[in-house]
């Protein structure tokens, strides 16, 4: 993969408390922009029901 590939990647998230419950209803995009992370909503509402991870609790 080139570097330029590289930097054209965004990977989805979804946001958890530090209890691992899920914060939010939204997903989310985190990428480097200008060598900063970033995290944006992307306004996709997260339609299936979500587990909190078995670690987590």
């Amino acid at each position: 993969m080139e570097a330029s590939d590289k930097e054209k990647q965004m990977s989805l998230e979804i946001q958890r408390k530090k209890d691992g419950s899920v914060r939010s209803k939204w997903w989310y995009g985190q990428f480097s922009a200008n060598g900063k992370s970033r995290c944006v909503n992307l306004d996709v509402k997260i339609e299936d029901s979500i587990q909190t991870p078995a670690g987590a609790l």
